[in-house]
């Protein structure tokens, strides 16, 4: 047995006191050890790839919280499907109304709001909150299953309020699987949402739930469908199941199998994956990683030019700099992408660099760029409290006080088994 982390807080799984513990190598697994006073040793498995995890982990506790730049609101808890996954349980309470939401947009410092539920499409004051925001010089997001958009009317009515960014749920482009997951048969509905939201020129990030052992394969296939409707749709946001709200399997992917996920489908080394997360000093996360490709693609064949792996970017880099600086040009306005550009300038070689601008004049009407984001989702048994003190997005709780994201969903499911009075304690 190694010990790799000495001190983790954490929580009990069973009453949600309290407890620390320690992050152990034992038998090639990765293990969170931890204690509680009431109901003793608990033991959980975090990761399965000991030289991943290794190269992802920050041995120093981390106390600094980062500043809070994304705020959710859950708006309504109404719903129009009925997910296996869903991690919101209740949905009986009343909604926010139209003043408590306008005051919580207007006390927040950060830039980004995101409108999420239940389904934020069925509050009526949906177009009234998108302009409000707007007029408080803030950006919207819009957290949707997207049924209700395939009502081109509805997509014109969210553009005309200011809506900047839609995340739109998309976990299956097959029929029986989508429609297993979600209850109800859904994917033309989705499909003519996808075309409407394009058409009135509306950015787009699609989130795809990764089920063990359902929705895979259609991982590759969801790429495919990204880059074929690239610029338009950014970036796939992949995030894992867990045992949270309405949610109880436990058996779910690891982030080093995630990774290997999309080493595959990309053509690049898991190897270079694991000696480029090394590379980085501190601030590193094991349940949130960013890749982001330049691609060559051309009829459904993907061909990886660069690629570049970070989980935190300076505000005044000098790669950020440079981007801001080519990104004022027309031409390389839509073709440069900033996190593959920092690939080529941190090699500190000028004739890669140079090679790296003769790839985009020579592929140009075939390049691509796009983000893939990793989320391993954090529960009551995997908690490490370091890294919710990293994570800059908040929301409310099921007693709509603010929280850090992750953490809200694991108070949630101390309220649904009444020990919400332990939280923490």
């Amino acid at each position: 047995m190694q010990i790799l982390k000495k001190k983790v807080k954490s929580i009990c799984p069973i009453c949600y006191n309290s407890s620390n513990g320690k992050i152990i190598q034992k038998n090639n697994l990765i293990i969170l050890k931890k204690k509680c006073k009431i109901h003793g040793i608990s033991e959980t498995i975090i990761e399965t790839d000991v030289n991943f995890y290794k190269a992802m982990i920050n041995k120093k506790q981390y106390t600094n919280k980062i500043k809070s730049t994304k705020f959710t609101i859950p708006i309504t808890k109404k719903c129009n499907l009925k997910c296996d996954y869903c991690y919101y349980f209740f949905n009986k309470e009343k909604d926010l109304n139209l003043k408590k939401i306008k005051k919580l947009i207007k006390n927040y410092k950060g830039t980004y709001i995101s409108l999420s539920g239940g389904e934020p499409t069925l509050k009526n004051d949906l177009f009234e909150i998108i302009k409000f925001i707007k007029k408080n010089k803030q950006i919207s997001n819009l957290s949707t299953n997207g049924i209700l958009l395939e009502n081109e009317k509805f997509v014109k009515k969210l553009k005309k309020a200011g809506l900047n960014m839609i995340h739109f749920s998309l976990n299956s482009l097959d029929k029986n699987i989508l429609k297993n997951m979600h209850n109800k048969d859904i994917l033309n509905k989705k499909i003519k949402a996808l075309k409407n939201i394009k058409k009135n020129e509306i950015g787009i990030l699609i989130s795809f739930l990764l089920e063990k052992n359902n929705n895979e394969n259609d991982l590759k296939k969801i790429t495919h469908y990204c880059l074929n409707n690239n610029p338009f749709v950014s970036e796939i946001r992949i995030r894992t199941t867990s045992p949270t709200g309405k949610y109880n399997s436990k058996e779910s992917y690891y982030m080093s199998e995630m990774v290997e996920l999309i080493c595959k489908i990309f053509n690049i080394s898991k190897n270079d994956v694991i000696q480029k997360l090394k590379k980085i000093k501190k601030d590193k996360k094991y349940c949130n990683i960013n890749i982001d490709f330049l691609i060559e693609y051309k009829n459904k064949k993907i061909n990886t030019i660069g690629w570049s792996l970070h989980t935190f970017i300076k505000k005044y880099s000098v790669e950020g700099n440079i981007f801001k600086l080519l990104s004022k040009n027309k031409i390389t306005k839509n073709i440069f992408s900033k996190l593959s550009i920092i690939k080529y300038i941190n090699n500190k070689n000028p004739i890669n660099f140079v090679l790296y601008l003769l790839n985009l004049i020579k592929f140009k009407k075939n390049l691509k760029t796009l983000r893939i984001g990793l989320r391993v989702w954090p529960n009551e048994h995997t908690l490490d409290l370091d890294l919710i003190n990293m994570c800059p997005s908040e929301t409310l709780n099921y007693d709509n006080k603010k929280m850090k994201f992750c953490l809200s969903h694991i108070y949630n499911n101390a309220k649904i088994k009444g020990k919400e009075k332990n939280f923490l304690k």
